[in-house]
């Protein structure tokens, strides 16, 4: 008996350390390579088209560059590229196509990072980054939100630096979206001297650049309007502007006297959480095999973002991604879980007619989770949320399996044998049953398991979860379970030599139960013969 405990309980801990030191990764959400990704690229403002135009056809030989080099391995990975440009001039992006994931040695993730670092750093682009659709949001999504724009822009770009050198981090993007290059003008005290307004001001240096009519005059049916602005030559630099006369109520003025003049890119958008700007950070995973989306997202959280928190205390953060999505199963789980592991307990109290029983049961299924962490760690699969489904439905399973053996334990000792004879009978005549059940689960879940298709990444934990869970309930269920049940009964004896002082073996105690049950049984068949 030490023995199976003692292994049990070291085989749960060694998983747990497997946990803790990494050979398990733990993530949200399992990574889910797609069969296609897009390349976008965004360049400042403004971009003249062919300029874009030009990048990103450069991008594009990049990836048939590399897909010419995994065809001399005998492996085509691409199929088709699609570009298009975006809205304005300066958006591009390209849309690639990938065989399917079953046919292919190599993820679209390694697929994306490799074309990012051919691609390298490309001159004043703003955005370069190769994604594929996430159905749960991104791995790593922090929203910062101010009602000071300045300390928000500044803490925003020391989180992306911060970010950037972390060096496991990929497509790392900010939702702030800069517009083309703007002129602020600033009134002078001159101008408030004059009494000018920046209407007036505005008004006026808007009628040399853009125009303004000055007549219109009839060419037949036509109406010809006549504009008046400055001359092409004179409106090329910053100079030229300050040095414009502007006609004022007042005279006329330089520009440069009367305005102080500054250049500034101006912003598309704005989006806001809870009446302050907001700004959402985002990025990818480098290597989301081999990477923990839990301790990246720690470090984040807690080391860049929490250290500059403690600089910028204007500013508050908010976690969305996919580990907002994991929060909302959390908190559902909350609320409503212990109220089903409950309801079990219950069920099981009421079927046995014993606390005890209902014990062992939900004890030895805790012992389960081994098989989940070490079947996890022979596929080489993350821990995540569906593998947390999985679980759920594995204690099911394994109190399914005990409610076979103690209901044969149950009608064993009705039938007046001793306890340990009765465990015994009852795990050897539901051993084929036991066995035959976890066969049949695993063999069905086997070509999940190994199936390679993007459709089938999201079930594939819970697979694991259920397949190797069953392995370890196998043992537990007809070894640890049956020790558990022997041990429970032994201190109810010592609970009861303690209440009442008399010695009584827990074969004994259980026999003279099983016996009142027996002739009880036999009064109400009216057998009173056999009862005399």
């Amino acid at each position: 008996i030490p023995f199976v405990v003692i292994s049990t309980v070291g085989v749960l801990v060694i998983g747990i350390l497997c946990i803790g030191f990494g050979y398990v990764k733990v993530s949200m959400f399992p990574p889910i390579f797609a069969d296609s990704f897009t390349i976008n690229l965004e360049m400042p403002a403004g971009t003249n088209q062919k300029i874009t135009e030009n990048y990103i056809d450069e991008i594009q030989e990049v990836v048939w560059d590399f897909n010419d080099s995994l065809a001399e391995d005998h492996q085509n990975v691409i199929t088709a590229v699609t570009k298009g440009l975006g809205e304005g001039s300066n958006k591009a992006s390209l849309t690639i196509m990938l065989t399917p994931s079953e046919e292919r040695t190599i993820n679209s993730s390694e697929i994306t990072t490799t074309i990012l670092n051919k691609v390298g750093q490309i001159p004043n682009a703003e955005k370069l980054t190769a994604k594929a659709g996430m159905p749960f949001g991104r791995p790593i999504s922090v929203a910062i939100y101010s009602s000071d724009n300045d300390v928000l822009d500044e803490f925003k770009e020391r989180l992306l630096q911060g970010m950037r050198d972390m060096g496991t981090l990929k497509n790392i993007e900010s939702s702030d979206q800069k517009g083309m290059l703007e002129l602020n003008i600033k009134l002078k005290d001159k101008a408030y001297a004059l009494g000018l307004t920046y209407a007036e001001i505005v008004k006026e240096i808007r009628s040399g650049f853009y125009g303004y009519e000055v007549q219109r005059l009839q060419r037949g049916l036509d109406e010809v309007k006549v504009w008046v602005r400055y001359a092409k030559e004179t409106r090329r630099s910053i100079g030229d502007f300050e040095n414009k006369t502007i006609q004022l109520r007042n005279g006329a003025y330089l520009i440069k006297d009367l305005v102080h003049i500054s250049q500034a890119r101006g912003v598309v958008k704005y989006e806001h959480l809870d009446g302050k700007r907001m700004v959402k950070i985002e990025a990818d995973l480098m290597d989301p095999e081999n990477s923990s989306q839990s301790e990246l997202l720690s470090y984040v959280n807690e080391k860049l973002v929490g250290s500059l928190l403690l600089e910028y205390p204007q500013v508050k953060k908010s976690i969305e991604g996919q580990a907002r999505e994991f929060a909302k199963v959390g908190v559902s789980v909350q609320k409503r879980g212990w109220i089903i592991l409950l309801f079990m307990f219950i069920t099981v109290v009421l079927t046995f007619r014993s606390f005890s029983q209902a014990i062992a049961v939900f004890v030895t299924s805790v012992f389960g989770f081994s098989g989940v962490v070490f079947g996890h760690l022979i596929h080489d699969f993350q821990l995540s949320m569906f593998s947390f489904f999985g679980m759920i439905a594995l204690v099911g399973i394994m109190v399914n399996d005990a409610l076979v053996l103690i209901s044969a334990l149950n009608i064993n000792l009705k039938r007046g044998m001793l306890y340990k004879e009765a465990l015994k009978k009852a795990a050897l005549s539901r051993f084929r049953p036991i066995v035959l059940t976890s066969v049949t689960t695993i063999a069905g879940l086997a070509p999940l398991i190994f199936e390679k298709s993007m459709q089938a990444q999201f079930l594939i934990p819970m697979a694991i979860a259920i397949a190797y869970g069953q392995l370890a309930a196998t043992f537990l269920t007809l070894v640890f379970l049956p020790i558990t049940l022997f041990s429970l009964n032994y201190i109810k004896v010592i609970i009861h030599w303690l209440v009442t002082g008399k010695v009584v073996s827990a074969n004994s105690e259980q026999l003279e139960a099983s016996v009142k049950e027996l002739k009880y049984e036999r009064l109400v068949e009216g057998d009173n013969n056999e009862l005399k």
